[in-house]
């Protein structure tokens, strides 16, 4: 879905005022609209990036932000990257863990305390 979202649209901003708004540039697929933000669908990702031409100009009197909600067909993301994983980040096998006894200071402390960890 190509989804362009804005902020700052005034409560007696309505669906044809978005419409109008977007229209010189990019006409809408689809307005929603909710307590003063409105979200307009589009038909490509292309058009959505040209809507966002748009992003602090005026729209009912007031200055409206803009923001894209949509990314190309062709993005990857780290979402969809499946399990791979930095070779850092998986489990190593071969880690035995170290104490401060396997030191010739930890001997001659643990035989001082009388400890045998």
């Amino acid at each position: 879905k190509a989804v362009v979202s804005t902020q700052s649209t005034g409560l007696e901003v309505s669906i044809g005022d978005v419409i109008k708004f977007f229209t010189d540039t990019v006409l809408p697929k689809n307005v929603e609209m909710k307590y003063g933000e409105a979200v307009v669908e589009l038909n490509t990702h292309a058009d959505a990036m040209r809507a966002m031409l748009k992003d602090k100009e005026q729209l009912g009197g007031a200055r409206v932000n803009l923001e894209l909600q949509s990314k190309p067909a062709d993005y990857i993301g780290y979402d969809n990257l499946g399990s791979t994983q930095p070779e850092y980040a998986q489990e190593f096998s071969g880690y035995t863990e170290t104490y401060p006894s396997a030191g010739t200071y930890g001997k001659a402390h643990q035989q001082q305390q009388g400890n045998s960890w």
